[in-house]
């Protein structure tokens, strides 16, 4: 607001009025054929005047050869599931999307396969159950009673509610998995929709935050 103002002040053809400055800024007024956004007081803005220092190493130029030699990428589940990063499994509802995933979350914790996929190493794994709990406990008795699974000290439950848009959330989730000695791990949330409440998944603007 501060440098909307002090560009508003330059203006010569006419004189400064602070109040519809202040209007336009909330959004109370809108002339549209003499509008002013964000965008043209950032391009307005004179960026010389802030001594921004150059810092050529920022962006390193890479060879086709030294990009090549480049590490690979890791995989936690052979060409499906990367050690590091996001993924997501989506489908029509009622596609069975949590019983796969929980079938995913259970073989990394306890197998060395995922059907014919190598798991690379068994990690820690916590589930985020966010919905369906009520038959949850016997889908995973289920799980563990079909593979003959018992050593299942690798896959933990969150049952509490989590809202992925609030910085409290996310800062108590990340507080609890610290807590619980958590460390290079998978995490699973089920579903996004219970996960970010009022989040338009089609629209970029409201999934980036999220991400």
């Amino acid at each position: 607001l501060k440098k909307a103002k002090d560009w508003s002040l330059t203006a010569k053809e006419q004189e400064y009025d602070e109040q519809k400055l202040y209007d336009i800024w909330n959004g109370e007024v809108l002339d549209r054929e003499n509008a002013i956004t964000y965008r043209s007081l950032f391009h307005k803005e004179d960026f010389s005047q802030q001594n921004i220092e150059p810092n050529p190493e920022k962006y390193k130029l890479y060879s086709i050869d030294e990009f090549k030699s480049l590490p690979p990428l890791e995989w936690r589940v052979d060409d499906l599931f990367p050690k590091n990063g996001i993924g997501a499994i989506f489908g029509a509802s009622g596609s069975t999307k949590s019983y796969l995933a929980l079938d995913l979350a259970l073989s990394v914790a306890t197998k060395d396969s995922w059907f014919d996929f190598p798991i690379t190493e068994n990690c820690d794994v916590v589930y985020i159950c966010l919905e369906g709990l009520s038959g949850f406990t016997r889908r995973i008795e289920g799980w563990v009673r079909q593979h003959g699974k018992k050593n299942t000290e690798k896959f933990r439950l969150i049952k509490d509610d989590l809202n992925m848009g609030s910085k409290e959330d996310v800062e108590n989730l990340l507080a609890s998995l610290h807590k619980s000695s958590f460390k290079n791990g998978l995490i699973f949330i089920d579903t996004w929709t219970q996960s970010s409440p009022g989040v338009d998944e089609n629209s970029v603007k409201d999934v980036t935050p999220i991400l």
